[in-house]
């Protein structure tokens, strides 16, 4: 099992993150990178006899600790729910559980505490136990502290916390100019009984939050990614999910990540949202991102493991131990609001409940007319999809994929009248956009492409494949700057996305710039190894190349 660490290694690590350059290298291609933090799990505060009707503050104070430790970018931290998920699995804190707990987390500190408080104080008894070979060992402490505001109590929480346990020295109590009286409705509210979505309960539920910040504005981040994680929950309920839901999510997600850098959790929720709504380039960087900044994000593993190749398989092993981390999924209750209990349906092969017997017979018809197309047996795809639009036909995906059918079948004028009729019955779906610029492309007619992939980008702008195929225009159209500008930035974001290291290759050729073309479609075969395509074409480039030498 774990044993102690020494934190000499970290020191280093911290070095090199003030340098910049850790989280390109944190990446799922470099796992062992990702295990040199230490691993760390909290406990669900035990609120002592006669603090009863507080356990408000335990949340709080459960919360503080792990974005604490989370947002130093020192720590593999599992998130709170996710350990309290673990505590009720073993059901006590005795020795032996203990034990078990750490084992089969793969933890190697845990944070363990009690509060009681007495009027204007709280007395915080901590247990910090560490992982060894044969068993845990156990280092008790115990302060009073005053309670003037929530940022002077976590500040001087944590600065106790450093003196008695070396592992945490350096850490400092971040501020966010709350009150208690902010921070007690908060939580009140976030510890009630999730409603049933789309309930009239729900609605009042969600009015409830968005009135808290009304109330406390310090209280906005909080509310912003609860209202974003609410929208993933109520998107997630309805198959398939309901993109114009996710796309607030998506926002709000964005919002966050820009003012809270080191919170893996928004990067999780992004990455779910992303492959909610089917965009899988996206989902995977975000699951990068998370896993990077925190090893213990099991379900960014997971959706990782769905999205990297053509079918779930191909992630099998990002997949399991996804779910070694992460072994909730398949209970057969969810009463609380982290919403990764959506990826049951698509993770049902690997899941030993029954849960997965719920999966909706749509996602399965998807499924199929989506591996028909993938090997180029359109009749039967078309079959598929065709069932669907009749049985579905308020879900514009299907038609979609009756026009790229169409499409690859040198129908593009059949394809063109299908999507502008899409278009006129779902104005804000970005992929009818999308292929209606490609069916233009076939029809050789450039500029109407051009205007189709603008809209496209209009209504998601961090869409890959409309940055993509607008760049491919603009070659086109010998628009040279736009499309470098368009392709610099998309391998820049998404630097395993072959096909735009391609386009870039191609206009730097009609640049006559064959170096840079060299390189940047080595960086396309280092991507796709097995693409005979850009090995073709990097062979003729290098030997032009060396008889210009010569």
């Amino acid at each position: 099992m774990v044993g102690c660490f020494s934190f000499s290694p970290i020191s280093r690590l911290r070095g090199f993150l003030a340098a910049g350059g850790f989280t390109l290298l944190l990446t799922l291609a470099f796992p062992s990178a990702l295990h040199s933090r230490p691993h760390i799990g909290i406990l669900a505060p035990r609120v002592a006899y006669p603090s009863q009707g507080h356990e408000w503050f335990g949340s709080f104070l459960q919360d503080e600790l792990s974005q604490q430790f989370r947002f130093s970018n020192r720590f593999a931290v599992m998130s709170p729910f996710t350990a309290r998920l673990w505590q009720e699995r073993y059901g006590s804190r005795s020795p032996e559980a203990l034990k078990m707990f750490f084992q089969q987390a793969q933890l190697e500190l845990l944070v363990d505490v009690k509060i009681q408080k007495v009027l204007r104080r709280v007395g915080v008894e901590w247990q910090i136990v560490r992982g060894t070979d044969n068993a845990t060992q156990v280092v008790h402490f115990s302060k009073n502290y005053p309670l003037d505001t929530p940022d002077e109590f976590v500040v001087a929480m944590f600065a106790d916390l450093e003196t008695e346990i070396p592992e945490f020295s350096g850490l400092q109590g971040f501020p966010r100019g709350q009150t208690w009286k902010a921070v007690r409705a908060f939580y009140q509210w976030r510890d009630q009984q999730v409603p049933q979505r789309g309930s009239p309960e729900w609605s009042n539920f969600r009015s409830q939050l968005r009135g808290l910040v009304a109330d406390h504005p310090s209280l906005e981040e909080q509310v912003l990614e609860y209202e974003a994680l609410l929208d993933i929950l109520e998107a997630g309920e309805q198959t398939p999910a309901y993109v114009p839901i996710l796309k607030k999510a998506d926002e709000r997600l964005q919002i966050l990540k820009a003012r809270q850098p080191g919170n893996s959790e928004i990067s999780t929720l992004l990455a779910l949202s992303y492959y909610l709504q089917g965009e899988t380039l996206q989902a995977k960087s975000e699951a990068v991102i998370a896993n990077a900044k925190n090893p213990f994000a099991g379900p960014a593993l997971m959706i990782y493991g769905l999205v990297i190749g053509r079918t779930p398989q191909e992630g099998k092993s990002f997949i399991q131990k996804g779910l070694r981390l992460y072994p909730f999924l398949a209970d057969s209750t969810y009463d609380t609001l982290p919403p990764y209990h959506t990826l049951i349906r698509p993770l049902g092969q690997w899941l030993v409940s029954g849960s997965s017997q719920s999966r909706p017979d749509y996602e399965e018809r998807i499924a199929e007319g989506q591996k028909y197309f993938r090997k180029g047996e359109f009749d039967q795809a078309q079959q598929v999809f065709a069932d669907l639009s009749a049985t579905v036909p308020t879900i514009a995906k299907p038609q979609i994929y009756l026009a790229r059918i169409e499409i690859r079948r040198g129908a593009p004028e059949t394809a063109l009248r299908r999507l502008q009729g899409l278009q006129r019955q779902f104005p804000e779906e970005s992929e009818v956009a999308l292929y209606l610029g490609y069916a233009h492309e076939k029809l050789g007619q450039n500029d109407r492409a051009e205007d189709a992939y603008r809209h496209a980008l209009n209504l998601r702008p961090d869409s890959p494949r409309a940055l993509l195929r607008l760049s491919t225009v603009l070659i086109r159209r010998k628009r040279y700057n736009e499309a470098q500008s368009f392709l610099e930035s998309l391998t820049s974001k998404y630097p395993d996305y072959a096909v735009a290291w391609w386009n870039l290759g191609v206009l730097h050729r009609k640049l006559r710039q064959p170096k840079q073309a060299q390189q940047a479609w080595e960086r396309a075969l280092q991507v796709e190894p097995d693409n005979e395509r850009i090995r073709s074409a990097l062979m003729k480039l290098s030997v032009q190349l060396e008889s210009v030498s010569e």
